[in-house]
């Protein structure tokens, strides 16, 4: 194939692969914000208000994952977009980032043909797309498109090949930063650095720009911590060792450790059947079965868990399933008419998987969708009713829409917690704490609540009925709850008064459904 013709190639194909993705792109843009995306950026906000973490945004998720969501904060300031607007051109942004770091590193490799190197562009940009879906822009999606470029420097690192240094050092920081927002993904540059040292024969991998660089930067994340968040330290992270950390299912670790058979098997084949084809494919695929020891130590079950697995397995299949067609046409005497019709078709198959993700995109609520639903509509009432100001409070143990309601309203959830994440631990008979421990947990949580009645003197408020765990579906009654446990919570509820009860339907806030799930009720409390 000639240059010219090449250019062409690539430019069509580019071309082609940007339209499928448009239909996806006009879905995520219409699509409502995701909750966990919404409680960090609205934590970023109380941040930059100086407020303390463990006063105004107590949460599982570490210091850096709120720090990320700055941009956003600042580029609605800036440009006075809405909030889920600028989340979503932030996020855009890094992903372009990434794409282009992706491609300028893979020009570096010259094993990988022109081809091969569209294939795994194509298939990195098409997964972090599709794959990542409503969960677009999570932390685990952001450290992905992160992960990739910094492994693909680190193996041109340890192959002695030259990169410019400013493509280097910017990915270089980035990787190093990201990397943190889960560092149980240490264990990929870790791997690469063992496999430097063994093939490089020699122990001073510590003098390696990429190794100084990861070490430097998590030293001064801690001490960040330390200085910036200390809270985090003395009064959060020893909860989430004791109930999040600990909560790993026994079915996800076993899940995930057969799943991640699939990447080494491609792997193996890489290596032993198609041996022509460049060692990076391979290596790729042992990475992808890599990032699943993360995801199996945070042992909860969410299918963003396993983005940067996907994506690295995504890459290499590519290529791999490229060389495969090429093996199903072998009788087919032209080898250029050969290693084109491979090429299209395993093209032809991206753009399929692009052009399905922006169909299934559209099963979640848009924006407009979630602004006149019922929660919302009764929201607004309230702030009309107050001359534009009503704090509100969701009393619900797993059910994270009030960040959302927070945006789309423009009035303050009034809680540091996105959702009361603790209760299950608290209220379950299998907890395993003594009933010291229980009593310390129980006072501890319902005083943040009180405080936090009496820090924001929510306007309305909504307590779910739901259903305890391993008790036959009876229903707990979160108000009954409070009253029984803190003696404050007398005081509090004489301010409020019983309305009404509604029933709400969850898929329609939240896209899906469980099986057999019922309605959502509400108890609502108006203040006097």
């Amino acid at each position: 194939m000639s240059n010219a013709t090449g250019k062409l190639l690539y430019i069509g194909a580019y071309i082609l692969l940007i339209a499928a993705l448009l239909p996806w792109l006009a879905a995520h843009l219409a699509q409502v914000i995701n909750v966990d995306i919404a409680y960090l950026t609205l934590s970023a906000e109380r941040l930059l208000a100086g407020e303390a973490m463990s006063e105004a945004y107590y949460d599982t998720n570490p210091p850096l994952s709120i720090i990320l969501q700055i941009p956003a904060v600042i580029l609605v300031k800036l440009t006075h977009l809405p909030l889920y607007h600028a989340v979503s051109a932030y996020i855009l942004l890094l992903l372009a980032l990434s794409t282009t770091a992706t491609y300028l590193l893979l020009q570096k490799i010259t094993r990988l043909s022109n081809e091969q190197k569209l294939l795994i562009v194509s298939a990195s940009l098409v997964t972090n797309i599709v794959a990542s879906g409503y969960d677009f822009g999570q932390k685990d999606h952001i450290l992905a498109m992160a992960l990739l470029p910094l492994t693909l420097l680190q193996i041109l690192i340890t192959q002695r090949i030259n990169v410019h240094p400013a493509l280097k050092w910017l990915t270089l920081l980035a990787g190093s930063v990201l990397i943190l927002l889960k560092p149980h993904y240490g264990i990929i540059p870790a791997a690469i650095f063992l496999h430097r040292a063994y093939t490089q024969k020699r122990l001073t991998i510590f003098k390696d720009h990429d190794f100084l660089c990861l070490t430097l930067m998590a030293i001064a994340y801690i001490a960040s911590i330390y200085i910036f968040f200390p809270d985090f330290i003395s009064v959060i992270f020893p909860d989430i060792i004791t109930f999040y950390a600990a909560d790993i299912s026994g079915d996800i670790v076993t899940t995930g450790a057969l799943t991640a058979l699939l990447p080494l098997v491609c792997s193996i084949i890489s290596l032993l059947i198609f041996k022509d084809l460049p060692k990076l494919i391979p290596s790729i695929f042992i990475l992808s079965a890599f990032c699943f020891i993360p995801f199996i130590m945070q042992g909860k079950g969410w299918i963003y868990h396993l983005l940067p697995a996907i994506i690295f397995f995504a890459c290499g299949l590519s290529v791999l399933f490229e060389r495969i067609m090429r093996a199903i046409l072998m009788d087919i005497k032209s080898d250029k008419v050969k290693k084109t019709a491979s090429f299209a078709i395993t093209f032809i198959a991206i753009l399929s998987l692009a052009i399905y993700g922006g169909i299934a995109e559209k099963i979640k609520p848009t924006h407009n969708e979630f602004r006149g639903l019922e929660l919302t509509n009764i929201i607004e009432e309230c702030a009309i009713d107050n001359k534009g100001n009503c704090p509100f409070l969701i009393l619900h143990d797993m059910i994270n829409i009030s960040q959302e309601l927070s945006i789309y309203t423009g009035q303050p959830h009034a809680s540091r917690f996105p959702v009361m994440w603790f209760t299950p631990y608290l209220i379950n008979k299998e907890n395993n704490l003594t009933s010291d421990d229980l009593k310390i947990y129980t006072d501890k949580y319902t005083n943040m609540i009180a405080q936090d009645f009496y820090k924001y003197s929510p306007e309305i408020i909504f307590v779910a009925h739901f259903p305890l765990p391993n008790e036959n579906e009876t229903i707990f009654n979160y108000r009954d709850y409070l009253l029984k446990n803190n003696p404050e919570f007398k005081n509090i509820w004489n301010n409020y008064d019983f309305q009404r009860t509604i029933s709400i339907d969850r898929a329609d806030y939240m896209g899906n459904k469980k099986p057999n799930e019922k309605l959502m009720r509400y108890d609502i409390y108006i203040r006097r």
